[in-house]
């Protein structure tokens, strides 16, 4: 062992002290702040909103209900998604919880076929707003699959999916204020691109595994 001790002691002088990674928490919370205040801005600038929105917020009770639901789901998307960037951080019940937030916010608006939270109308639509909700999370998703290539990701697919759901679900969930309010409107135009989204991100940040099965 002795003879190993100056290699040992030559390889360790080499070694540069390298800066600890952020907290996977407050980093993800961080990049949801900025794509929140991102998304809010860019919506407001590119076209007005439902005029009554804020009103309807605090007078229906089931649509504020949706609006915190759809939240919570991206909060704990978020929390997850970044999670997943380093090996071993991910707990069972805060992916549950994420899992149980964003599937019971779809099935609100799926409820909401057969029984409104409030009287369907087509104020504030806005034309291409199945377009806006997939092209304002795209920033979003390359500042979240840069973040995750800097750090440890092994499950590339499940990372980039939750990355890119988290940040679909952002435009998706305000586009609820933004644009009309109609279940099946939302169900077709805000949630399915915010999917699509999370296809995408799945794609780009397991790039080098796509290419190896389209090479098959």
């Amino acid at each position: 062992m002795s003879s190993h001790q100056p290699l040992i002691k030559s390889l360790a002088a080499q070694v540069t002290p390298s800066k600890p990674l952020m907290n996977n928490d407050l980093l993800a919370l961080l990049w949801l702040l900025g794509s929140v205040i991102y998304c809010l801005v860019i919506i407001h600038l590119l076209g007005p909103i439902r005029s009554n929105a804020y009103q309807q917020l605090l007078t229906e009770p089931r649509f504020m209900l949706e609006m915190l639901v759809g939240l919570t789901a991206i909060v704990l998307t978020s929390l997850v998604a970044f999670r997943h960037t380093v090996p071993g951080a991910l707990s069972r019940p805060l992916k549950m919880a994420a899992n149980i937030a964003v599937l019971f916010w779809i099935a609100m608006n799926v409820y909401g076929l057969v029984d409104p939270a409030m009287e369907p109308s087509t104020a504030g639509y806005r034309h291409y707003c199945v377009y806006e909700t997939f092209i304002y999370a795209l920033p979003p998703l390359l500042i979240a699959g840069l973040l995750a290539w800097r750090r440890l990701a092994f499950e590339l697919t499940n990372t980039g999916f939750g990355l890119g759901l988290a940040a679909g679900m952002i435009p998706a969930w305000y586009m609820q204020i933004a644009c009309m309010y109609a279940p099946e409107h939302m169900l077709k135009f805000h949630l399915l691109p915010a999917i699509a989204v999370a296809g995408l991100g799945a794609l780009l940040l397991n790039y080098k595994g796509l290419l190896r099965f389209l090479k098959r």
